[in-house]
């Protein structure tokens, strides 16, 4: 289906599909490239492209389609979503730019590539999601421009216990979100030189779900007025070389277990830049020199437990030790006299 216009004038609420790739999952082979197509209509129900099997949609325009851009509920090896443009309405947002959601079983779907799109104006910008007895494996969300999303800019998410593995969601660019990017009940990945602006939430989010393991954030930049600019939880994730600024209560949040946060840093801050819960973390070699005004450098919560706070850059703003059995060693380097207890 080749470089065809459409322009739909569609009364409110009617649903339809304009382009449908349908054939058995795992055996369909198209393309989808290169249509426009235009809605015009507040409040319709218009799925602009959905595929099936291992399509792929490429260089597509989708204008106004108030239900899905792109939608696949039977993704096969090999599936590419590229280069798309998926625009809702600025008084009508789409509710999903492009849907990824796997509910069946076999085949796993492997290699499945979301890159290069530009999707604006929806509640969520592109979600992949998979619930499936079989164990998913490398989905790439790679190079996507996400703007002015009121919910989601980016979710990928497995579901308890078949966990989502070898995800990538890297290079993307986010401006104007509630929750930039969300990764949950993953295992195995990265998430890497991502950029979010304009946030009202938080900005990138690997805490929810019943597990997300072996995720490295690395080299993010995060900029929200929301609670947080990182919250990591679960397993053995790390943030790796990440910045973040503005956020209204902390700038690194970290709990579960066994999760590091080394070479990070910070500015314009006016809460705490990095608060820690759980055990045996490690926050090493990071430069919050730019301070706290109105929280903690290092707040090392009640429930923290045996981390390993070693070579921190502290200017003002304390570090604060409230744990158990925490190694706070001497090679903190200070600025400022502390105030409060640290070793």
């Amino acid at each position: 289906v080749l470089r065809n216009d459409f322009v739909i004038h569609i009364e409110a609420a009617k649903s339809m599909t304009v382009i449908a790739g349908d054939g058995p999952s795992g055996a369909f082979d198209g393309w989808i490239v290169g249509n426009r197509m235009a809605v015009y209509m507040p409040g319709n129900y218009v799925t602009g492209i959905s595929i099936k099997g291992d399509c792929v949609a490429d260089g597509n325009r989708i204008i106004g389609c108030s239900r899905y851009g792109i939608s696949s509920e039977s993704a096969s090896d090999e599936m590419r979503i590229t280069n798309n443009k998926v625009i809702g309405a600025l008084a009508d947002y789409t509710n999903y730019g492009i849907r990824l959601f796997k509910t069946t079983g076999a085949p796993v779907a492997r290699n499945v590539t979301i890159a290069g799109n530009h999707v604006q104006y929806c509640e969520q910008g592109i979600l992949v999601y998979y619930d499936t007895s079989e164990t998913p494996r490398c989905v790439n969300v790679l190079g996507n421009s996400v703007y002015d999303t009121s919910v989601i800019a980016i979710r990928v998410s497995g579901a308890s216990p078949y966990f989502l593995e070898q995800v990538n969601v890297n290079d993307n660019v986010v401006n104007g979100f509630s929750t930039g990017i969300f990764i949950t009940d993953c295992r195995r990945g990265t998430c890497a030189n991502n950029q979010l602006t304009g946030g009202t939430g938080t900005g990138i989010d690997l805490s929810a779900g019943d597990g997300t393991y072996d995720i490295k954030v690395v080299a993010c930049d995060v900029e929200t007025t929301g609670t947080y600019c990182y919250k990591v939880g679960h397993k053995r994730n790390i943030l790796l070389g990440c910045s973040g600024r503005d956020a209204g209560n902390v700038i690194f949040y970290v709990t579960g277990e066994h999760n590091h946060v080394v070479s990070c840093e910070t500015n314009n801050v006016t809460a705490n830049i990095l608060r820690v819960d759980g055990l045996r973390h490690t926050i090493a070699n990071n430069d919050f020199s730019y301070g706290s005004v109105n929280g903690y450098a290092i707040h090392l919560m009640t429930g923290a437990s045996y981390c390993y706070v070693h070579g921190n850059r502290i200017v003002s703003g304390d570090g604060y030790d409230d744990g158990l059995a925490n190694i706070v060693p001497v090679s903190y380097t200070h600025l400022t006299l502390p105030t409060k207890r640290i070793v």
